[in-house]
């Protein structure tokens, strides 16, 4: 196979080559670099993954992946990758060392990750060669590519962490783009995630057409206002149930993610305005959360016939719900998805520790209405994915632990994140069929499974970066 080895420009600033329009005209094979540095985004190729499982699944292109291990988390992209379906996966390094350095040759620490996530892959390939996901996710996500370039940096990086927050709620989806959007079958999808305030006209009107139809609709930070020409989005008017739109009033200078470091939320250059005590959530279950956000908002302002779920403090509305329909449509006047990250980018952060379940309500609460996880660990940054082989018949959960936590600095100053270790993490499964018996291959040890209802429970004793759980 031919193919253009991709940076992952999709979760930094944008490129000329789309990651999905490219693929239809362009290379026969999907190839790109893991090689982001900011530990606390080290998930997000769990998210360019599952792009590659839609490309192979949508366009037939086959997926690889060169994995950089001096970059970290080694062990969890390779095992995010082939459980999306990659084939080819290459330790990819700079080198040689004496000349360019940044590689992974002499660090015997880092050699030993790949080390470890190749003995996972050789022990368990045969049942993970071949295997697709058991259960297709009920849920897709999109973020425009018009946004991209008529959007604000704030909704761009505003996406990727809906994206995020979505996965730790273990609810698994599939990114999907506006062509997409405009042309397939939307009905095998019982939530469809938009992140952008611009969308072509055509697939906002298959948006409204599925909402219609009996689909959940979710939007934030001035979701779904405009077309592609920057006109207002008429069409989707009577499916938000807004009276008007107002520009969103931005508080503080969203830089997007540059492949090194995470950006603070906590730097007084970046302020634009101060935050107005007015601005405060006040939430109410299942939306439980209440805080000053800190990078902006819209006012929402709902129609008669819309019900407002949260508000900010000085009384308008900051998330609605409007039946369309058969369906329905969330819109969060906020950037939920950056205000659930806020708490990893500064102070101490721990992954195992920081993920705060009631600002992660506004993103997650309205698919987990219509849909339930299919791999359900009890930590949010453990991610799992149920495969099937239908050769061989068998069945098996990939994990990736994505916790880390701040340790310190090293050289040149530069931040230091170590693994959480997790003990006794309890998994609940559900649509893994009749089994009797799973094996952790990296423990050597079979684990009790028991039953509950349709579904399956697990406890693994211990997680270090990841492991395969064997299913008979």
């Amino acid at each position: 196979y031919s193919y253009a080895l991709r940076g992952n420009t999709f979760l930094m600033g944008g490129h000329s080559l789309d990651f999905f329009d490219f693929y239809r005209y362009a290379d026969n094979a999907f190839v790109y670099e893991m090689s982001n540095r900011g530990w606390q985004i080290w998930q997000w190729d769990s998210y360019l993954c599952d792009v590659g499982r839609i490309l192979t699944r949508e366009m037939n292109k086959p997926f690889g992946v060169y994995v950089k291990p001096h970059r970290g988390a080694p062990v969890q992209r390779s095992l995010s990758a082939v459980a999306r379906g990659a084939r080819m996966l290459y330790w990819y390094t700079y080198g040689p060392d004496y000349f360019k350095g940044d590689s992974f040759s002499d660090n015997l620490q880092t050699i030993a990750l790949p080390v470890k996530a190749a003995y996972l892959l050789g022990k368990t390939e045969d049942v993970l060669w071949g295997a697709t996901w058991a259960c297709p996710p009920e849920v897709a996500i999109v973020k425009p590519r018009c946004s991209e370039f008529l959007g604000d940096d704030a909704q761009w990086e505003n996406a990727k962490w809906v994206y995020t927050a979505l996965a730790q709620a273990h609810v698994p989806v599939d990114p999907i783009d506006e062509v997409m959007l405009a042309q397939a079958d939307l009905a095998r999808y019982k939530a469809i995630y938009l992140n952008g305030s611009h969308l072509p006209r055509k697939s906002a009107e298959a948006l409204a057409r599925y909402v219609h139809s009996g689909g959940i609709l979710w939007t934030s930070d001035w979701g779904c206002a405009r077309d592609e020409a920057n006109e207002p989005l008429s069409v989707l008017e009577p499916v938000l149930g807004l009276e008007t739109r107002a520009e969103p009033e931005l508080w503080y200078k969203v830089q997007r993610y540059g492949a090194v470091a995470v950006q603070s939320l906590a730097d007084p250059r970046a302020a634009l305005a101060p935050v107005p005590e007015g601005a405060r959530i006040i939430g109410e279950q299942p939306y439980a959360a209440s805080f000053l956000p800190v990078v902006g908002r819209e006012v929402l302002k709902p129609a008669a016939d819309t019900q407002t779920l949260a508000r900010f403090a000085d009384g308008a509305a900051a998330m609605t719900v409007h039946q369309y329909g058969k369906g329905r449509a969330y819109v969060v006047g906020f950037y939920p998805g950056l205000e659930y990250s806020a708490a990893i980018r500064d102070g101490q952060p721990d992954m195992s520790r920081d993920l705060d379940a009631a600002r992660r309500s506004f993103i997650a609460a309205p698919a987990l209405t219509v849909t339930q996880p299919v791999v359900e660990p009890s930590v949010p940054a453990v991610e799992g994915v149920l495969l099937q082989n239908a050769s061989l018949g068998k069945r098996a959960v990939v994990l990736m632990n994505w916790a880390y936590r701040l340790t310190g600095s090293a050289d040149q100053g530069k931040l230091q994140a170590s693994i959480v270790e997790m003990k006794d993490v309890d998994i609940v499964l559900r649509g893994a069929g009749d089994v009797t018996r799973a094996t952790s291959a990296m423990l050597d040890q079979d684990l009790p499974v028991r039953h509950q209802g349709d579904a399956l429970r697990l406890t693994l004793p211990r997680l270090e970066e990841g492991d395969v759980l064997v299913l008979e």
